[in-house]
């Protein structure tokens, strides 16, 4: 299939005419490689001769034509060409029905299946070539004709009577009339709306300038000394001249440059084609671009399924294959129908029903390729010019040698990797509606080109000692270059697709390379474990990086401040350091850094006297379950089952929410703002982890038993306990700063009066400060000082090294 959508067959077609051949023919050819490559849905390879036998009768048919239409023609370039592109046409179909009958006889012998494959390239090839040797001689017809006006023009001009301009002028008048209808005809014929437009605008200017040019011309003879009268004719002429110098250049402009696919076309031609099978009538189906939508859509679908995961590239293909089918049997629909049929128009209606679907089933699948198309080809964005730049750096230093030759490994693997980034990105920008997003991509493709080609003319300088310090400044300024655009071009992608589906197919691919991870990690392979955990940091910082961008277009704080919060805990997961997935087979188990941390949680809180206050006792009692589920991780402690470990996750989340209540009311009632504003941003941050608590929870419950995430979960209800201190600890301020008086008999008094309780607590510890000095009566230092100041919650301060993996 790559080598039918390499040959550029949509990009050479210029006239309407040769388009309605050759779509048909193309999609039938595509069918017929998809058949052969992936097997077909209903029975492998069951239709694929009966495809073959149409299509070889079709280049009969074709020959045909072709010659009668070379016998009838007074053209002798298109009577010399016909004849060996018409016997090349007979020969491939005769071909491709060979290879198919091979393919069915022998179906397991790949050479038959790229037998078949070169044969319907040469079909659909052939047949455009016949096509276009009888369109060659449309264009030669027309250029005849504006060149025969241009001879008229300078007959015109030296015309040296009335006479003998009246007789030059009924020429014109003849080549003019003659170039005005093949114009017109062609107008009608060409595709590019553009060139008919010119084309058209240059039909008028000549039109305008027939009464002109008969006065200039007039005059000139009347008056051949006059300055004007002769500065008027050569205007005209060359007004003239100029037009039809023009349409000659527009109509012979051959350039075989492939076009890129045009921004947008996948999406404008999926509209159009859904517009066109919602009348489901036999005149709007043969009257319009039908074959030529189905063609391009495939066409483009298959090429973004050539580069995507197997799995996906045969979603895609089926897809494919279903609506070229369902092609074939409305255009076979809509022929009898024509042939008043009229029974057929129900059917009809149905198959367009039916293709509808599929488009809906196939743009499904293409969005999902695309996503995927995304997260492989951006793991990675600057690191592998970070490394070609380093690996030039060190080069440098050795003389004699040259550049490109030592950064092999390298140079390939960046060029390779940006113009898989430019090709992703070409995808989406096909795909996208929206102009601004359309040419913000186009954009960030344009610049990455450039810098692209700029970096193997800067490695060549490299090999000059005049230029070497410059070009590696010159390398590093492209390097910063590239990171920004990159990042750029990622924000424009982020505006066409769906930020949900993409996170979540990106937490798939996670968990999928946590998956592989582990599988290395058991068997030690170094290697493999490096490959997988790299990939899972890469689509770790995607998802980081696009939540942040998400984050910076929503106005909701609550929102904002939540998805920070997530997103700065993912970030300080991922290690800053690129080997940090080989020194993990160097570290520790975290189990018992975790379980030490949580039993000083507990002492702490051990250490309170609650005195029949509720928000003690549910802080006491979250530090107990903390520690209790840090001792399961050691398989120690009254937790023994799953069950009950994920039992007190989920209560440490319930009694989260009875501290999230209690730091609100004291903010309420709080006299100092900015106390007030640090309780709230604190049961901001409670609220989130009990709901992250709550989600882990959940999940744990409905998955297999693992390590790794029971010391998540453990992990979670730690940074949960953290927080509720904090927020006991700003109580604290706020009970300094003073407190309003609540309504009595309510929650809020309640909650009051532990801080009220506190409160007096400390002055009277302040007043025993006052009257119990460090030195005694006799001037002597007591051994014994006074007790600690009382606290709602200590200053729990936990060692960094008790927190990360030793």
């Amino acid at each position: 299939m790559a080598t039918l959508l390499e040959s550029g067959v949509t990009c050479i077609i210029k006239a309407k005419s040769i388009e309605r051949v050759i779509a048909p023919i193309a999609a039938q050819v595509c069918h017929l490689i998809i058949i052969s490559e992936w097997g077909d849905s209903d029975g492998k390879f069951a239709h694929l001769e009966e495809e073959a036998e149409e299509v070889a009768k079709v280049t009969k048919q074709l020959a045909l034509v072709a010659s009668r239409l070379a016998e009838e023609s007074e053209d002798d370039i298109l009577r010399k060409e016909m004849g060996p592109a018409r016997e090349l046409v007979v020969i491939s179909g005769n071909n491709m029905l060979l290879a198919a009958q091979k393919l069915c006889i022998q179906p397991q012998y790949p050479q038959h299946r790229e037998e078949l494959i070169a044969s319907a390239k040469d079909v659909l090839m052939g047949t455009l070539k016949i096509l276009l040797i009888e369109d060659d001689a449309i264009v030669r017809r027309i250029v005849t004709a504006a060149h025969w006006l241009l001879d008229c023009i300078t007959l015109l001009e030296s015309a040296k009577d009335v006479s003998s301009l009246l007789k030059s002028f009924q020429g014109f008048s003849e080549a003019l009339l003659l170039l005005n209808c093949l114009v017109k005809s062609r107008i009608q014929e060409i595709r590019d709306n553009s060139q008919q437009e010119f084309l058209d605008h240059s039909l008028k200017t000549l039109k305008n300038c027939i009464s002109m040019l008969y006065t200039a011309l007039l005059t000139s003879l009347k008056h051949p000394q006059n300055e004007q009268a002769r500065s008027a004719k050569k205007y005209i002429t060359d007004q003239m001249d100029t037009t039809i110098t023009n349409i000659i250049s527009l109509l012979r402009n051959d350039s075989n440059e492939k076009p890129q696919a045009n921004a947008g076309s996948y999406s404008h031609k999926l509209h159009s084609l859904f517009q066109l099978l919602s009348r489901s009538t036999c005149s709007v189906i043969k009257d319009s671009d039908f074959d030529s939508l189905v063609r391009d859509l495939v066409f483009h679908c298959m090429a973004v399924a050539n580069a995507s995961r197997e799995k996906k590239q045969l979603k895609v293909v089926k897809h494919c294959q279903r609506l070229l089918q369902l092609r074939s049997k409305i255009s076979g629909q809509a022929k009898l129908l024509e042939n008043h049929a009229k029974h057929m128009q129900q059917d009809l209606e149905e198959s367009c029903a039916s293709m509808k679907k599929e488009l809906q089933n196939l743009d499904s699948s293409m969005v999902t390729a695309i996503l995927y198309h995304i997260l492989d080809s951006f793991t990675q964005t600057k690191e592998p010019l970070q490394e070609l730049v380093k690996a030039a750096e060190q080069s440098s230093n050795i003389h004699g040698v040259n550049q490109l030759d030592q950064l092999q490994p390298f140079l390939p693997a960046f060029l390779m990797h940006a113009d898989r980034m430019i090709q992703v990105a070409g995808f989406v920008s096909a795909s996208a509606s929206n102009v601004k997003n359309i040419q913000a991509i186009e954009s960030s493709m344009k610049c990455l080109k450039l810098l692209k080609d700029n970096v193997v003319p800067i490695l060549l300088d490299l090999n000059k000692n005049s230029h070497r310090s410059t070009a590696l400044e010159r390398l590093a300024v492209l390097c910063q270059q590239w990171e920004s655009e990159t990042q750029q071009l990622l924000g424009a992608l982020d505006d066409v697709v769906n930020i949900y589906e993409f996170t979540d197919l990106s937490i798939k691919e996670i968990v999928d390379d946590k998956a592989k991870c582990e599988k290395a990690f058991k068997a030690q392979s170094v290697e493999h474990f490096y490959k997988h955990t790299s990939n899972l940091i890469g689509h770790v910082n995607i998802i980081v990086q696009a939540a942040k961008r998400h984050v910076d277009k929503s106005n909701d704080p609550i929102f904002r401040n939540g998805l920070l919060v997530l997103v700065k805990q993912v970030e300080s997961a991922i290690p800053p350091d690129c080997n940090a997935p080989q020194n993990v087979f160097c570290n520790s188990s975290s189990a018992y850094t975790l379980a030490e941390a949580a039993l000083f949680l507990k002492r702490e809180t051990d250490k309170w006297e609650d005195e029949n206050n509720q928000i003690v006792q549910v802080t006491k009692e979250m530090a107990t379950q903390m520690y209790n589920m840090a001792q399961f991780l050691k398989k120690k402690g009254p937790i023994k089952t799953k069950e009950e470990f994920i039992i007190s996750a989920k209560q440490i989340a319930v009694n989260g929410q009875v501290i999230t209540n209690f730091a609100h009311i004291v903010a309420e009632y709080c006299l100092d703002r900015r106390c007030a504003t640090e309780l709230l941003c604190a049961a901001e941050q409670i609220l989130t982890l009990t709901n992250q608590l709550n989600i882990i929870s959940s999940v744990k419950a409905a998955t297999p038993g693992n390590k790794s995430s029971d010391e998540i979960l453990v992990k979670n209800a730690q940074n949960l306990m953290q927080i509720v201190l904090k927020s006991i600890k700003a109580a604290e301020t706020a009970c300094i700063k003073g407190l309003r008086q609540p309504p009595p008999n309510t929650d809020e008094a309640q909650a009051a009066a532990l801080c009220i309780q506190w409160k007096k607590m400390l002055q009277r510890h302040r007043v025993r400060e006052a009257l119990n000095p460090e030195m005694d009566d006799l001037g002597l230092r007591k051994t014994r000082l006074s007790q600690a100041t009382p606290s709602l919650a200590p200053v729990i301060k936990i060692p960094d090294s008790q927190l990360k993996y030793q």
